[in-house]
């Protein structure tokens, strides 16, 4: 699991391993880009619900290069995100006001 913090992250998601974005703010939203489309990433903000692939709860970026804007609103602060992917994608997060 790999742990990180600031407004915008670029990693590497490890295969069936949970990595925790917290923002430094409490931001209304949340962009998840899938920057190399190799696996699909699944994701939870701040519900309290460790994403699991194929989960009940998550969001999911398909398969492909693309991005993925998720409610972040009403959570509180600082915004926390979590990833998790079967397979290894590169990714970036973004929190938006």
């Amino acid at each position: 699991m790999a742990t990180y913090t600031g407004r915008t992250i670029h990693a590497t998601l490890g295969a069936a391993t949970v990595d925790t974005i917290t923002f430094d703010a409490d931001y209304t939203s949340v962009e998840i880009v899938n920057r190399d489309g190799s696996a699909e990433i699944y994701c939870t903000v701040d519900t309290g619900i460790t994403p699991t692939v194929g989960g009940a709860g998550c969001d999911v970026l398909p398969a492909a290069i693309g991005s993925l804007t998720v409610d972040a609103s009403g959570y509180g602060s600082p915004t926390t995100i979590k990833l998790i992917s079967a397979g290894t994608p590169a990714y970036s997060v973004k929190g938006l006001l």
